[in-house]
C-alpha cells in the first residue's frame, strides 16, 4: 500500500536524523523523543506504516545506547529517495 510506504518513509526519516552527524541538535533530539515515547501520534503513525510500536520503541532506545545506527527502514527510504514522488 502506498500509505504504509509513506509512513515507514516518516519512521525512516526520524531514524536517519538521530544518527546523522550533519542534523542540527534541536532536529535530532525531537526525532529522537518521537521515536522513544510512546505518544499517541507515534503510535497511529506505526500503525499506519504496518510497525508495532513497542517493538520501535525497544529497538531504538538499545540502538541509540550503542549508538549504532540500524537499517528498520532503509529499504523504504531507498525507494523514495530514487522514485519521483
Amino acid at each position: 500500500m502506498p500509505e504504509e510506504k509513506l509512513f515507514n518513509a516518516v519512521l525512516s526519516q526520524a531514524v536517519h536524523d538521530v544518527f546523522s552527524k550533519h542534523v542540527e541538535k534541536l532536529d535530532k533530539r525531537q526525532a529522537r523523543e518521537f521515536l522513544t515515547q510512546n505518544t499517541g501520534h507515534f503510535k497511529m503513525i506505526c500503525e499506519l506504516a504496518g510497525r508495532d510500536p513497542d517493538y520501535v520503541i525497544r529497538k531504538m532506545k538499545k540502538r541509540m545506547q550503542e549508538d549504532i545506527p540500524i537499517p528498520l527502514f532503509s529499504k523504504v527510504r531507498k525507494y523514495y529517495r530514487q522514485s519521483n514522488i
